[in-house]
């Protein structure tokens, strides 16, 4: 894979010396998409510009990163008063959280000053993050509409987040295309196929199959002896056909 085609995330060195490289990394999450809506003129709330993400959601965006370690930031970073958290969601079931920056260019924390007028502004739009899941970014819409048709195709609907978060991985480095034709040499019985994220995660879309091996990877199920009634079907269907 060629080095220019990585993601690249940025972060403060401010921030990292103050609360930790990963609450410098989700930090500039939320900066720049705070940025981006304050260009727009959107999501402005109580003298505040705010972006929202749930937990969930941040994290397929940070597969570096643990839910654990993503709320163990924003913890840190509102204790250092580098953020704030609010709620202008218009349902009232819906408790996504919004976040944002304390002042729009300097941060007072009971830590002591740090100053983002230049140095902290221009790090933090280098390094766009992983595109943040909005009405706005169709590239990511286009890709979740993909992920659903092979959803929709693969035979064991287990794990349906985990394995959207691996399949937004694998769109890195192939497309959905190569994906889905390799999905399409599996055998479409769910018994017979791993968990849908496992198979993203160990590449299997570029498997090459014998039609036996479609029912006979043992590892890949755990009833032995529906293995081997069906690898007698597989045979008998080969008998009749030969």
């Amino acid at each position: 894979m060629a080095v220019d085609t990585f993601e690249a995330h940025a972060f403060s060195v401010e921030v990292a010396t103050q609360c930790g490289v990963n609450a410098a990394i989700v930090f500039n999450h939320i900066h720049f998409w705070i940025k981006a809506n304050q260009s727009k003129k959107k999501n402005f709330h109580d003298g505040k510009f705010w972006m929202y993400q749930s937990i969930t959601e941040m994290s397929e965006h940070f597969p570096y990163l643990t839910s654990k370690q993503i709320t163990a930031a924003l913890t840190k970073l509102v204790s250092f008063d580098l953020i704030c958290k609010g709620n202008y969601n218009k349902a009232k079931y819906d408790r996504t959280t919004w976040y944002a920056l304390n002042t729009a260019e300097t941060f007072i924390s009971p830590h002591g000053q740090m100053d983002f007028t230049s140095r902290a502004n221009g790090i933090a739009l280098q390094g766009k993050p992983i595109p943040d899941n909005n009405k706005d970014n169709e590239p990511y819409k286009n890709n979740i509409v993909r992920f659903e048709e092979f959803w929709k195709q693969y035979p064991k609907k287990v794990g349906k987040g985990l394995a959207r978060k691996k399949y937004l991985m694998a769109l890195k480095t192939v497309s959905h295309k190569h994906i889905m034709k390799g999905l399409a040499r599996y055998s479409p019985d769910p018994h017979f196929i791993c968990l849908p994220a496992t198979w993203l995660n160990q590449e299997r879309w570029d498997d090459q199959l014998t039609p036996s091996q479609q029912f006979t990877n043992r590892a890949e199920r755990g009833d032995s002896g529906e293995i081997t009634g069906a690898v007698a079907r597989f045979k008998n269907r080969r008998a009749t056909q030969q």
